[in-house]
């Protein structure tokens, strides 16, 4: 078996274990969460905001840099990252308005 061989089959068995492990996160993630650990509507409202603004951030890219223009290589991930950010920060401040609704409800 030569070099490329071997670094095919680490990769290949490397691959399939973070599968694996990523599978039973999920499985345990939304076992637990059955439970209402995590408030479902806090995620749903996280979700449509990251997918909004990764619909108007590429609009905008598209319309500022014109049709034949092309865009750095990085701009993607960097859009990736600013959606990922909006979205944790959008789940917080809801879960944050949900508690001071419900401390004001119980008062």
């Amino acid at each position: 078996m030569n070099k490329l061989q071997k670094s095919t089959w680490i990769n290949l068995i490397t691959s399939t274990a973070c599968v694996a492990v990523a599978g039973v996160g999920v499985g345990l993630a939304v076992r637990f969460n059955a439970g209402g650990l995590v408030p479902v509507i806090s995620f749903v409202i996280a979700s449509y905001a990251f997918v909004l603004f990764l619909c108007f951030a590429s609009f905008t890219i598209f319309f500022i840099s014109g049709a034949r223009n092309n865009i750095p290589g990085y701009t993607l991930p960097v859009l990736l990252l600013i959606g990922i950010f909006i979205s944790q920060f959008v789940q917080s401040a809801v879960i944050l308005l949900q508690f001071t609704r419900e401390q004001a409800d119980g008062q």
